[in-house]
């Protein structure tokens, strides 16, 4: 039987043994921008006078139980900020 040429034969695979690169933090510009812009955002608020109150939305909606209506609007508001805190600072997910 004929020897098998080198050319034909698997190595295994080569593993360095370096350690990988440390990987230098990355400055998030998020965590400048958005309270900068709740900043802003509060400031504008602060200063114009609004063009419907929120009784008139809840007598325009014909609103029974109002605090009940307050409090189901403040717990959405609330989960909508969560939500959007979340994929903010979540960033992109790896694949």
């Amino acid at each position: 039987m004929a020897d098998t040429p080198l050319y034909h034969r698997r190595d295994p695979p080569r593993r360095s043994m370096d350690t990988p690169p440390q990987r230098q933090p990355e400055f998030r510009t998020e965590w400048i921008l958005v309270p900068l812009a709740l900043l802003g955002m509060f400031y504008l608020l602060h200063h114009i006078d609004p063009a419907i109150t929120w009784e008139e939305v809840m007598n325009l909606l014909s609103v029974q139980d109002r605090q009940r209506y307050t409090m189901l609007f403040h717990l959405c508001l609330v989960l909508t900020c969560i939500v959007i805190a979340v994929r903010i600072a979540g960033g992109k997910s790896k694949k």
